[in-house]
Formats: C-alpha cells, sequence, structure tokens
C-alpha cells in the first residue's frame, strides 16, 4: 500500500457549490482503492505557510508521494498585505470600507502592487520546500496555478502576467519535471465563475492528471 499526501490551498477543498464528492482529493481516494489518500489542502495556504507546516503536513505522515498544488495564494494581485487584510475586515463589520476601496481595484492594485509572496520569496520557498522532500526520499507531484477568469484580469493589473511569472519559477524549480502538471493551459473551463476554484470539471482534469504522474513515481516507491 501506499501513501499520498496532498498539500495545497482551497483549490482542493469543497465549496458551497462544489460538493466533497466532486473535489479531487475525494477522486483520487476513490479511484486509488487500497493507496491512502490524506488531504492537507488548507485555505489561503502560500508557500511561506506551507514550508513552516512540512513537519506536521509531511514528515508526520510519512508518505510515498507528495502533491503539491500551491501558488494561488502567493502571487495574486491584493489590496492588502495579510496584516492589513485583518484589520481591515474588522473595520468593516463596523464601516463598510472593503465595498468602497474595492471600486478602485485596478487603478490601486497597479500603482501599489501587493502580493503576499515576492518572487524571489515564492523561489525560496519551493528550494526549502523541495530540499525537505528530497531529503526525505518523497517523490512530488507539482501541479502549476490555473489561469484566471477574464473578469478577474479585467480587475487585478497585470492577474495573468502573475500566474505566468510564478508558474514559470515553479517549473524550474520543481525536481522532476515529468511529474509536473499544466493545469493553466487549460484556462478559465476548469474554474468556478469566482475565477480561482476549480469546478466539477476541474477537478475532473486535476484528479486524472496526478493519477496518470503517480503510474509513473509509485513504480519507484
Amino acid at each position: 500500500m501506499s501513501r499520498v499526501v496532498l498539500i495545497g490551498d482551497s483549490l482542493g477543498l469543497p465549496r458551497a457549490n462544489l460538493l466533497y464528492e466532486k473535489t479531487y482529493p475525494y477522486l483520487l481516494q476513490h479511484e486509488l482503492g487500497r493507496n491512502e489518500v490524506v488531504s492537507r489542502n488548507v485555505r489561503l495556504n502560500d508557500t511561506t505557510l506551507q514550508y513552516k507546516m512540512m513537519h506536521e503536513d509531511v514528515g508526520l505522515f510519512k508518505p510515498d508521494v507528495v502533491v503539491m498544488q500551491l501558488g494561488i495564494v502567493d502571487c495574486a494581485p491584493r489590496l492588502f498585505w495579510r496584516f492589513e487584510h485583518k484589520l481591515v475586515s474588522y473595520i468593516n463589520k463596523f464601516i463598510p470600507v472593503v465595498g468602497f476601496i474595492s471600486k478602485f481595484r485596478y487603478p490601486l492594485t497597479r500603482v501599489f502592487p501587493k502580493v503576499y509572496v515576492s518572487k524571489n520569496r515564492f523561489r525560496t520557498n519551493l528550494r526549502k520546500i523541495f530540499n525537505y522532500l528530497r531529503k526525505h526520499d518523497i517523490e512530488t507531484i507539482v501541479i502549476n496555478i490555473a489561469d484566471t477568469s477574464e473578469v478577474n484580469k479585467s480587475k487585478s493589473y497585470k492577474y495573468e502576467d502573475n500566474i505566468r511569472d510564478y508558474n514559470a519559477i515553479l517549473y524550474d524549480e520543481t525536481p522532476d519535471k515529468n511529474l509536473f502538471i499544466d493545469i493553466f493551459s487549460y484556462g478559465s473551463d476548469i474554474l468556478l465563475e469566482d475565477g480561482i476554484h476549480l469546478n466539477e470539471y476541474g477537478n475532473k482534469v486535476v484528479a486524472d492528471k496526478i493519477l496518470e504522474k503517480l503510474k509513473l513515481c509509485l513504480i519507484n516507491c
């Protein structure tokens, strides 16, 4: 029996308009039978946070294979830094400032560009994560960042450029290019209306792609 650990953000989690049974972690477990799938997906997870949790999310489970799906939280254009977002969210309970500021999202993201994880930090984080996995002799399947919708591109400056740049870094740092999965090329067809999360079709695509790669790497496990 082999154990597969999934590390990632909310793209692997159910939502109000997406049943758990339609998510790629569920589909993987259903297809893999007696092999074990452990989902450690966390909402708003990025590579900085993930590296801090490698022992808890990966080390303690001693997996044969890790599937990593991260990046959109790192690279998405933001109006606020993480600490600012918490403060603004609190203020917004009393004064509706978020809606007002969001009306100027495009010019604000152009003049004051913000991301949670810079490109340099993203590369550094990936190297730390992959070094950890390499040190523990764990095969790693890497899923790149999906494209976003035209609506999101019109709301935030250089949204797609960010995704392309971070995907290039992700591919460059991936230890085994044969285990790299490209979902960016599917465009927005695999996404829900929010232009970020995977729809039912997208989850099926990701599950099928992971299964293809598992046939390659489990041979060596």
